[in-house]
C-alpha cells in the first residue's frame, strides 16, 4: 500500500478483495500486519542520494491480510488455490 493511503489503517480492519484469476469470487479477511519499513529500504541496490539528486517518490509499505472466507453469489465456497504474485484489487473498510 502506498504511504499516502496508510492513515486510518489499523490491524483488524475488514478487507474485501477480488483476484483477477477468479473474477466471480469475493474474498473477505482482516488486516493482520502493517510493515514497519518501505520496500526500498531492503532493495538489492537501495537508492543513494549522496550526489544531491533527490526526487520525492511515494513509497510502498507491505500490508498482510488474513483470509476468512470466500463468497460466490452470496454463498460461502471453499478457498481456491492462490499463488504469490496474483493481481488483486483490495478495499479496506474504514
Amino acid at each position: 500500500m502506498e504511504e499516502t493511503n496508510l492513515s486510518g489503517i489499523k490491524i483488524g480492519q475488514k478487507a474485501i478483495f477480488t483476484v483477477d484469476a477468479f473474477p466471480k469470487l469475493e474474498f473477505e479477511g482482516n488486516v493482520f500486519y502493517i510493515g514497519s519499513n518501505t520496500a526500498s529500504q531492503f532493495s538489492l541496490i537501495p537508492p543513494s542520494n549522496a550526489s544531491g539528486n533527490f526526487t520525492k517518490v511515494t513509497q510502498r509499505v507491505p500490508i498482510k491480510i488474513s483470509f476468512s472466507r470466500v463468497i460466490k453469489d452470496g454463498v460461502e465456497v471453499p478457498m481456491p488455490d492462490l499463488l504469490a504474485g496474483m493481481s488483486v484489487v483490495v478495499k479496506i473498510v474504514r
